[in-house]
């Protein structure tokens, strides 16, 4: 069975055999599932044929890569070859060489032991090799000798400079190691991952065969190397009574050995580690400094990959999440509706990229206009996505629905069988019938909306003598609506807790009752009461982020409506 392995991305470190077919993409049934917006629902398809295992890009918008090459049609696939779908890179293993590469997954074990004296050791700050440099009269053994340290200096800081990936620098590291130290029996690099105190195995050799699956080193060689970040040298690990009581020393036979921390500014980022089972092939003081001069140069490189990592992930977060905000946006209304008669207001301002508050205009059953606003529990992206999952669901609801009682209790209904969704909605949603000039609200826990009786009036509370549940909070809930007449003049202000909870300087909210008072505008027309308001806030929170998503929706009946025999006043409410 052959093997995919990911070296980078997403899903870095895990392993997918692979049988006769296998797909990657984003989709829920794609074999391999990447959670990369940028990566197609069905990117990629490997299959097994007879010749071998082949991989076919499915019409993706970015890609499919073999060894940075753009695949065209079936693309064979050799042992080793690297696979890149968007950011995430795979290794392919081919059938006969899937043991091997599990022979070769190595641990080290750290067994303890309590080291005495001080250890022959060079300081990493400012390590190099200029202190042996070649002369003239120098053997022709010495002279090959100095021609290959400072070779290797240059092949790891070429490598360094040309960004390579950091696998491959760390293989041709070690494999200039065992060319310049003819004494080196094997090696290791091992790495602390950004936020973890562990080290974990990046890259284990040993001298003409895999490395074993397990290593195992004193406790105390690495630490003391990353306590005082110095590179240690033990002529005889044997011998050394620094560690003497090292029996993961003895027990591997490790007669000389050379260990080096990796460090950037004040981070300990791995370790890297050499030995040697012969006590007739010992390293030297020589060895180390070029060995600790090699570990600086791994060091900066693999901070520079972490840079670099970090740099990626937050342009494809920014990307995704700037893809995020217009697939948001796309559900939210691009303008208002426009009514004989009647005058229609909105603002959206989300707290973070995406959000969670909504409003919308849709058709109800009957013909008459759906008005919502609405707020999702929390903020960023769940919040968002809970927004579009809801909006969707009820325009569907609303299509068969005539009531906004109704409406809201089969989207309650709907939440209850989302089995594990903790979420809950407040909102309200509201009929208009714009003949009868006549306007049906339901509530679902949301702040009632705030009404103005003409054009000379203040803008109150609309009196609600029952509130119903959140969207999603209480199973079963039954919701109540009520139903108000307008007359010219007349103007209702919906809005989320993203207003009233605006906070100042001090920790002050906005509070309703500043928000009925900036309201008061002579013959205030939707449009104006809504910018009125947007700039109170903005001015009331001053320097302050906004701390939550803020909604307004206004509507109104215009002064210049010719008056109907309907009145003014809230009808008695009715059941849903």
């Amino acid at each position: 069975m052959a093997l995919l392995m990911v070296t980078e991305g997403w899903l870095r470190g895990q392993r997918f055999p692979l049988e006769e077919e296998a797909v990657i993409g984003r989709a829920d049934d794609a074999t391999i599932q990447i959670a990369d917006l940028m990566i197609t629902r069905r990117h990629c398809r490997i299959r097994r044929t007879p010749q071998g295992y082949t991989i076919e890009d499915l019409g993706s918008r970015n890609g499919t890569f073999v060894n940075e090459k753009a695949t065209e049609g079936a693309v064979l696939l050799k042992n080793g070859d690297l696979i890149r779908v968007h950011t995430s890179i795979f290794r392919f293993f081919a059938e006969e060489s899937v043991a091997q590469e599990q022979a070769s997954s190595t641990t080290v074990t750290m067994l303890e032991a309590t080291p005495s004296g001080v250890a022959d050791a060079i300081s990493v700050e400012g390590a190099g090799v200029d202190g042996h440099a070649a002369r003239a009269s120098d053997s022709a053994e010495s002279l090959g000798r100095a021609h290959r340290r400072l070779q290797i200096v240059v092949e790891v800081g070429n490598a360094v400079r040309a960004h390579k990936k950091l696998d491959s620098l760390l293989r041709e590291v070690m494999d200039s190691f065992f060319r310049v130290f003819p004494q080196m029996d094997r090696g290791f690099v091992m790495i602390r991952q950004p936020g973890s105190s562990t080290l974990e195995v990046r890259l284990a050799l040993q001298r003409g065969r895999a490395a074993a699956q397990t290593i195992a080193v004193s406790r105390h060689i690495i630490s003391e190397a990353c306590r005082k970040r110095v590179g240690i040298l033990s002529a005889d690990a044997m011998e050394d009574e620094r560690f003497s009581d090292a029996g993961s020393v003895v027990g591997n036979r490790i007669r000389s050995m050379m260990c080096a921390p990796l460090t950037a500014a004040d981070e300990i980022l791995g370790v890297i580690h050499v030995d040697t089972f012969h006590q007739d092939r010992r390293f030297t003081h020589e060895d180390l400094e070029l060995f600790t001069a090699v570990a600086n140069q791994i060091a900066l490189a693999i901070s520079y990959t972490r840079i670099k990592e970090n740099l990626r992930d937050r342009q494809r977060m920014e990307h995704e999440l700037a893809l995020a905000r217009q697939v948001q946006h796309s559900f939210l209304p691009s303008a208002p509706p426009k009514l004989a008669g009647f005058e229609f207001a909105a603002a959206y301002r989300a707290a973070r990229e995406v959000g969670g508050d909504f409003y919308d205009f849709l058709s109800v059953a009957d013909g008459r206009l759906g008005i919502v606003v609405g707020d999702v529990m929390g903020k960023g992206m769940p919040a968002a996505l809970m927004m579009v999952r809801i909006m969707s669901d009820m325009r569907f609801i609303a299509a068969g629905e005539r009531d906004p009682a109704a409406i809201l209790r089969r989207l309650n209904e709907g939440f209850a069988q989302r089995e594990g969704d903790t979420s809950f909605v407040t909102m309200l949603f509201m009929a208009l019938d714009p003949a009868a000039r006549t306007l049906t609200i339901a509530n679902a826990g949301h702040w009632p909306p705030l009404l103005r009786r003409g054009i000379a009036g203040g803008f109150k509370p609309l009196e609600m003598e029952e509130v119903g549940f959140a969207v999603g909070a209480v199973a079963g809930a039954q919701y109540r609506q009520y139903e108000v007449a307008l007359s010219p003049g007349d103007c209702l202000m919906a809005f989320t807790d993203g207003v009233t909870e605006a906070e100042g300087a001090g920790g002050a909210y906005f509070g309703a009752q500043r928000l009925a008072q900036c309201l008061n505008l002579p013959e205030g027309r939707p449009e104006a009461l809504v910018q009125k308001v947007v700039a109170e806030v903005q001015s009331f929170c001053g320097p302050l982020p906004q701390s939550d998503d803020l909604t307004l929706l206004c509507l109104g009946l215009s002064p210049d409506a010719p008056a109907t025999a309907g009145g003014a006043t809230l009808v008695a409410p009715a059941a849903g």
